[in-house]
């Protein structure tokens, strides 16, 4: 049987390329806009909202909405029930109830970490057309008047163009 020999500096350059290739549409400047919020060391109170404002694009744009948080092993609850708002681009706005699952029901942390904090992304909405130029809003929902343990809050909006 003869095989097929390929220099490996050839095999190197194939896997160059193609990585770049897979990795180009993440990197795009319109494929995603993100913002997070840092949350006080003390915790995150109830009538706290945090507001997540978007670079000023397109006005108007329609895609894939998501909450990502960043907690440390502290945090007591194995959920976060969140409250978004988010401005519509026909006007207006939608406030809805989020339940955020962050553990199983064993109590293994969900998404990803390194030592003992742990990062999760949650899909808000799959289609929705929102108005970049206005604030988003994201307040805790939870049965306690201070939160802690969760370090950080953001969106992340990834349009359909």
């Amino acid at each position: 049987m003869n095989a097929i020999r390929i220099a490996p500096q050839k095999c190197v350059a194939i896997l160059v390329l193609l990585s770049l290739l897979v990795l180009m549409p993440c990197c795009s400047e319109t494929s995603r806009f993100s913002n997070f919020e840092s949350l006080q060391p003390e915790g995150w109170a109830y009538d706290d909202t945090v507001t997540v404002t978007f670079p000023k694009t397109d006005s108007i744009s329609h895609g894939t909405l998501c909450v990502a948080l960043r907690h440390n092993n502290d945090y007591r609850y194995s959920n976060l029930w969140i409250e978004v708002t988010v401005p519509l681009a026909v006007g207006g706005q939608i406030c809805d109830t989020v339940n955020i699952v962050m553990a199983d029901p064993y109590g293994k942390w969900r998404g990803s970490g390194f030592g003992a904090t742990y990062q999760l992304v949650d899909t808000l909405y799959n289609d929705i057309a929102v108005d970049l130029r206005r604030p988003f809003g994201v307040r805790h929902i939870m049965r306690v008047d201070t939160l802690t343990d969760i370090d950080l809050i953001g969106l992340t909006f990834n349009p359909f163009d």
